[in-house]
């Protein structure tokens, strides 16, 4: 862990992380936008440095003001992809959540099950569902 750099990471009941921040002096990376995720079982007597468990209101906030920036955007993008609309895609990453698709300037979240066969890059095409208003993610099912 680099001097200034504070992690914060929501897990839930198997220990695997949810959604993730990364404040490096105030650079801030999240989840929902970078591949920044903890990979698998989060092991909290492994980590190096301190460990302060916190309330989910206190990471509520912190979650929101990292998003603060982006409502905008975010707005403005859920006008662009409308629910029912058809959209294409490439596979980005997987997280506990889903399959993150990037759509163009936004990112998508699948909870279909998808084939094993597939792999990052793959092209997608998907109809749009819903919006996920807390990781700011069009809500996808695969056509």
């Amino acid at each position: 862990m680099c001097e200034g750099t504070e992690y914060w990471i929501e897990l839930d009941n198997d220990n695997q992380a949810l959604r993730q921040i990364i404040d490096d002096n105030g650079d801030i990376e999240i989840s929902c936008k970078t591949d920044c995720l903890a990979e698998g079982a989060v092991l909290l007597d492994e980590l190096d440095g301190n460990i302060e468990i916190i309330e989910k209101e206190v990471f509520e906030t912190k979650w929101k003001d990292s998003l603060l920036d982006m409502r905008k955007e975010w707005e403005q993008k859920k006008g662009e992809y409308r629910v029912g609309s058809p959209v294409i895609g490439n596979l980005k990453y997987f997280y506990p959540q889903g399959a993150v698709i990037q759509l163009e300037g936004i990112q998508g979240i699948c909870t279909d099950k998808l084939p094993s066969s597939l792999v990052v890059g793959t092209q997608l095409q998907c109809i749009v569902t819903g919006y996920d208003e807390v990781n700011f993610w069009i809500i996808l099912t695969l056509r």
